[in-house]
């Protein structure tokens, strides 16, 4: 048996000095062995059993707590005795500040992620799935936790490995901020160590060089030094609760009536009526950004029942409730910088009853909801150029960041392809996050394109372990598209940050710059509204055409519209017409992107050139040095069949220099001419 666990609850706080524990000696006196004590939530020390010993002594040092436990995750326990030494105290108690809380690390290996130090199952056995890894880059490797605001913090425990490669730990060093609590040394079969800190900071950080990084678990103890009621709002009370079914007369809004009674039977908690898809939910008339979600629990009666209910902001998932027994408050966290939506929305577990004695939406009173990043993508219609081993395009926008393939919620192309979303309007987009495949061939996304409507966001270079890339982008568009031009595609989740409002895409805008100084090679500049791109570029003053030294048109950020003054010209004024754009098929044959309707590429000595994918028709320039006003135009074009997607019974071939599909040739008889192929089979 594991996971066993004895609790004393006292009336008062008191700081604790030390526990003793009398052992049995008639019988299995070494099941004693890796028992730990809390006082509080706050790891005061391990048992180590030795035969000659029937009562071992645990310093807690003064911890202030209302009740200690004992754990023993590895075996039976058995308690003939527990004694509790210390005096009342009239401070609070200590907490895990970093239960929950999101965390990070340089590189992911054999599925170790970062967020397994801080989900309150403590164990030291890699196959029980609660410890992290990292790979072995040979240089650097981290683990970072991040607290999101400044707490105090009296130390770090850090829980090891135990059933293999526990020497590894060793050197590992530990930071509040950037500021060093100490370096773990590591001993034999010890499986916790308590890193004494007494810090202020906002972060906690373990590094290691040249060595595997494995945690088991985290506990930052410590208290919040900025009182969370000043800092953010309780908004709960402004929205509307409803719930799936009523039982036991636990109406939906009893848990936003101010009340934390945790008794059921004083009438102020929740209680859905039945086991089948249970949930909670509570609207508000507009977005807010959602800090944190504080559930307090059922005390009577049931609290086991809260364990694995799940925490949205719209549709969103911020977090999973791990139940402790003896915990009455749960805190989940959505993301570092909150979330932004209309419903805060609680699923219960699996055939389980969901019942809230009273929840609490806390959010930041400084921060607008039209201003904060949430997800454009999130279940949005998708398509990709092909299906391989049943990875479907929706997949990657089903808010699972799962990188097992064989979790099912992963993509995959029969081939080099792309995929693409419809965020269904334009947007703001500022930054494209893609997760990779972790149990195979990660090294796959290395070279893939990221597109935000015509514009290339970057270019995603594969780092070994390296689970999650971020592509900035700041620009409007409708589609968000990725490309894999030489190999096969999968995503496990894509997440488009963007502003939340749709853009109104309203008539053209017309942008002056101001007026160039009198020197030759002087600019005017037109710039672009954020997110438009300049349709057409022209010079409005200064004896245009045949005095002055050109435009250039820059579309790669915001669209700009440079004229040039010639060395004999007056001052120009350049005068920029900014589009949206409009849609078309995608050059290289695959889904909709926003068209490049007007481009110019042109320099003080003029010239034009045209981006990837698409061919030059014509350009516009004025120039002393070509005299006169020239009208051309750009067309999308796909230059070859590399970037060219066909269906899987047609092959890519070329004709007058442009690329398209033709059915493949089997070597079989095909409209009665015979086609010969060398081992063909029909």
């Amino acid at each position: 048996m594991k996971g066993n666990w004895w609790r004393v609850n006292f009336k008062d706080n008191y700081a604790i000095k030390h526990v003793i524990i009398h052992n049995r000696q008639d019988c299995c006196a070494e099941r004693i062995n890796g028992a730990m004590v809390y006082a509080g939530s706050v790891y005061c020390g391990t048992v180590k059993y030795l035969a000659s010993e029937t009562k071992f002594k645990i310093e807690c040092e003064g911890l202030v707590a209302d009740h200690v436990t004992i754990r023993q995750p590895y075996n039976m326990l058995t308690l003939c005795e527990v004694r509790v030494y210390g005096k009342r105290s009239e401070d609070g108690p200590m907490a895990n500040i970093g239960l929950n809380k999101p965390a990070t690390q340089s590189s992911i290996g054999w599925g170790g992620d970062a967020n397994r130090a801080t989900d309150n199952r403590v164990d030291g056995r890699w196959p029980e799935g609660t410890c992290t890894h990292t790979l072995n880059t040979l240089t650097l490797e981290w683990w970072n936790l991040d607290l999101k605001r400044e707490h105090f913090v009296d130390r770090v425990v850090v829980y090891n490995r135990l059933d293999c490669c526990s020497d590894r730990i060793n050197g590992a060093k530990v930071y509040i901020d950037e500021e060093l609590c100490g370096t773990i040394t590591a001993q034999a079969e010890v499986l916790v160590y308590s890193i004494s800190c007494k810090k202020k900071g906002s972060s906690v950080k373990i590094r290691t060089s040249r060595q595997y990084l494995t945690l088991c678990e985290v506990e930052v103890i410590g208290y919040e030094t900025v009182d969370e009621e000043d800092e953010f709002d309780n908004i709960a009370v402004n929205g509307k609760a409803t719930q799936d079914s009523t039982g036991w007369n636990g109406k939906a809004n009893r848990a936003v009536d101010g009340n934390e009674d945790s008794d059921y039977w004083h009438n102020s908690c929740s209680h859905n009526g039945d086991l089948e898809d249970g949930w909670w939910n509570l609207k508000f008339e507009s977005a807010k950004v959602i800090d944190h979600v504080i559930i307090y629990n059922r005390e009577d009666c049931c609290q086991e029942r809260i364990n694995g209910a799940k925490v949205f902001v719209d549709e969103t998932l911020c977090g999973t409730v791990e139940y402790e027994a003896g915990l009455r408050t749960y805190k989940v966290y959505c993301d570092t910088e909150g979330v932004a939506g209309s419903n805060v929305r609680i699923v219960a577990a699996p055939r389980q009853y969901l019942t809230l004695c009273e929840v609490k939406v806390m959010s930041d009173p400084r921060k607008e909801a039209e201003n904060t990043l949430v997800n454009l993508a999130l279940k949005k219609p998708t398509s990709q150029s092909s299906t391989g081993w049943d990875g479907a395009s929706a997949r990657a926008v089903d808010g699972n960041t799962d990188s097992h393939y064989w979790g099912l919620s992963c993509t995959h192309t029969a081939g080099p392809g792309w995929w693409d979303v419809d965020l269904l309007n334009f947007y703001h987009v500022k930054k494209i996050l893609i997760h990779n495949r972790v149990d195979c061939c990660a090294e796959r996304l290395n070279g893939i394109e990221v597109y935000a409507g015509d514009k290339l966001c970057g270019i995603v270079t594969y780092k070994a372990g390296q689970n999650e890339y971020v592509i900035e982008c700041d620009t409007i568009a409708s589609h968000v598209k990725v490309v894999n031009p030489s190999t096969y595609l999968t995503l496990c989740e894509v997440k488009v940050l963007g502003l939340p409002n749709p853009i109104d895409q309203g008539d053209d805008r017309v942008v002056d710059g101001d007026t160039a100084g009198p020197g030759d090679d002087q600019k005017s500049i037109a710039k672009c509204p954020a997110g438009y791109k300049v349709k057409s570029c022209s010079i409005t003053v200064g004896n245009v055409p045949d005095k002055s030294d050109g435009l250039l048109v820059d579309n790669d950020g915001a669209g700009t519209c440079t004229g040039f003054n010639s060395y004999i010209g007056k001052a120009v004024k350049a005068r920029g017409i900014c589009t949206l754009g409009v849609e078309e098929r995608d050059p290289c044959n695959g889904a909709k992107i926003p068209s490049l309707t007007y481009s110019v590429n042109s320099a003080v000595s003029p010239s034009s050139s045209c981006q990837g994918g698409y061919e030059m028709v014509g350009c516009l320039y004025h120039s002393w040095w070509s005299p006169g006003i020239r009208e051309e135009y750009v067309a999308a074009h796909c230059p070859d069949c590399k970037g060219y997607h066909c269906d899987k019974d047609e092959e890519c071939v070329m004709e007058d220099d442009k690329p398209s599909c033709k059915t493949k040739q089997t070597g079989c008889q095909d409209n009665n001419r015979l086609v010969f192929i060398l081992k063909a089979r029909c």
